[in-house]
């Protein structure tokens, strides 16, 4: 079932948030540092900074390619299962493609079907 809600995304009820990210892991960059933003990733990181550091690590230990999903902890947000951190472009403020989307909700449905989790939160 599909359910469309709305709310501050850090808090919406789930087992597993979907973030589109950027291949390095920066959740807002340098402008989000400076003026307070409302996109998904800039969301999470002023909901708990602590992500972002996670997420760069990783990214960085892992070399993530575009298409890729990398699973994080939600840390103090209210996810169970997690962060799953689609991989949509490799720099962060590229563009993405159809293709590139596609090929992540096809691991993102791999990952929620190995991991039996039910509830997921995807932002538009």
């Amino acid at each position: 079932m599909i359910e469309f809600i709305s709310g501050e995304i850090p808090y919406i009820e789930g087992d597993l948030l979907i973030n589109a990210a950027n291949g390095r892991g920066w959740m807002g960059g340098v402008i989000g540092r400076l003026f307070k933003s409302v996109g998904v990733a800039q969301s999470i990181h002023y909901a708990d900074p602590s992500i972002e550091k996670i997420t760069k690590k990783l990214f960085r230990d892992k070399r993530v390619s575009v298409g890729d999903t990398v699973h994080t902890t939600a840390e103090k947000l209210n996810y169970s299962c997690g962060i799953l951190h689609a991989i949509t472009m490799a720099e962060p403020g590229q563009s993405s493609s159809l293709d590139i989307v596609a090929k992540c909700l096809d691991n993102m449905l791999s990952y929620c079907d190995k991991n039996k989790i039910e509830v997921v939160v995807i932002p538009l």
